[in-house]
């Protein structure tokens, strides 16, 4: 404190630079890290789109197809739902409710890689790959269904009925 301000600029630049260093190295250690995450975060996002496909398409298809019908209402509410849940609180959900149900469950395994062992590891990422999948497929289930009842409604489809075409 003595010092005069430049000796204090340059003793500050020198900590700075310093700090500036070691974030550097930090940051080479985090993207090794990073490039062994790069994998998994690809499968399980994959897995979660097409669990929200499956899901979605053809409720979405069955809901523009029966439309105003007592099940389309239902399938509407549980797109909704599935719209306004956050997906980290289903998550939440799926990993407590079973450590209350199952009071010596241990949790996930190990993780095990896609190559060594397929099916433990889809067994594995199922569970998360249904909670993101689940929070996506509410919103398209009601794109598919705004879609399709576009498409039910044109003239063509009209005139096609009239003149006798079944769905």
């Amino acid at each position: 404190m003595s010092a005069g301000t430049p000796p204090q600029a340059v003793a500050w630049t020198k900590r700075e630079l310093e700090a500036f260093e070691d974030s550097r190295l930090a940051i080479y250690a985090s993207r090794a890290a990073a490039e062994n995450l790069v994998p998994v975060t690809l499968e399980l996002g994959i897995l979660a789109l097409i669990i929200a496909m499956i899901v979605a398409i053809p409720i979405g298809i069955f809901s523009a197809i029966r439309q105003d019908s007592l099940l389309d209402y239902a399938l509407r509410s549980y797109s909704i739902t599935m719209l306004s849940l956050p997906g980290f609180w289903l998550a939440l959900m799926i990993i407590l409710v079973p450590t209350i149900w199952f009071p010596n469950w241990r949790g996930a395994p190990p993780f095990v890689p896609f190559s060594e062992a397929p099916w433990t590891n889809l067994k594995m990422m199922i569970i998360p790959a249904f909670c993101l999948g689940h929070v996506l497929s509410g919103t398209t289930m009601r794109m598919v269904r705004t879609m399709m009842l576009e498409v039910l409604l044109q003239d063509y489809i009209r005139t096609a009925r009239a003149k006798g075409l079944k769905e």
